[in-house]
């Protein structure tokens, strides 16, 4: 069964992590970017290159939404702006697409979540993943031999089926929190990690692992 071309809109430390651990996958992915004069540095996290990259083109947004089956939202909030016109420009309102961002300090539209903003705007198959863990753990998914835990959350089940299939894909184990009414709780597990990692001081190398007691 071939595999889906995945879009990674933003050029941030978790799309550009994203893209290499799904590379790593053997996915073909496109970074999908306003601009894609910087392209050497888009390859880079810090002073890292990225290693797989043959496989990760850089295109603009409506043409990475338009050549994708999968498109993964890894902007500030309000880049779902920009996103949606390019998602209703390239006819795209059906595909699968995966909510990345956190709106812990902005919001777009008075909307509670990018997820929530484009289900109002008739974009039905949505998920929320890969929002709640930086993007260390994105790239590397495990500490000491143990997968670490990526909560998921969502109604459409061919979204939740495949952002699972995705995070299985690159290391993680997968937890799925609900439907749309749990994305929000998500989005208060992504500010617990940070609160852990950056408010508490514990460093950013600390993933989360959900443990279940065998009887």
């Amino acid at each position: 069964m071939q595999k889906p071309k995945i879009a990674i809109i933003g050029k941030g430390n978790v799309g550009k992590a994203l893209a290499f651990s799904l590379c790593k996958a053997n996915y073909e992915v496109i970074i999908g970017a306003r601009s894609n004069s910087d392209t050497d540095q888009m390859l880079k996290i810090g002073s890292m290159d990225l290693d797989y990259n043959a496989n990760i083109a850089i295109h603009s947004i409506p043409m990475a939404i338009s050549e994708s089956d999968v498109i993964v939202i890894a902007t500030p909030p309000l880049g779902a702006i920009n996103i949606l016109q390019a998602i209703k420009s390239t006819k795209s309102q059906n595909k699968i697409y995966i909510d990345a961002t956190n709106s812990i300090s902005s919001q777009v539209d008075q909307s509670p979540t990018v997820l929530h903003y484009l289900k109002e705007n008739g974009i039905n198959k949505v998920v929320k993943c890969f929002n709640s863990t930086g993007y260390e753990n994105m790239m590397n998914p495990s500490i000491n031999g143990l997968r670490l835990d990526m909560p998921i959350a969502g109604s459409d089940v061919e979204s939740l089926k495949m952002a699972k299939i995705l995070a299985e894909d690159i290391g993680f184990d997968v937890w799925i929190f609900g439907k749309d009414d749990k994305v929000e709780l998500l989005e208060q597990f992504a500010l617990a990690w940070i609160n852990l990692a950056i408010i508490q001081g514990y460093g950013r190398e600390i993933g989360i692992k959900i443990l279940k007691r065998e009887n």
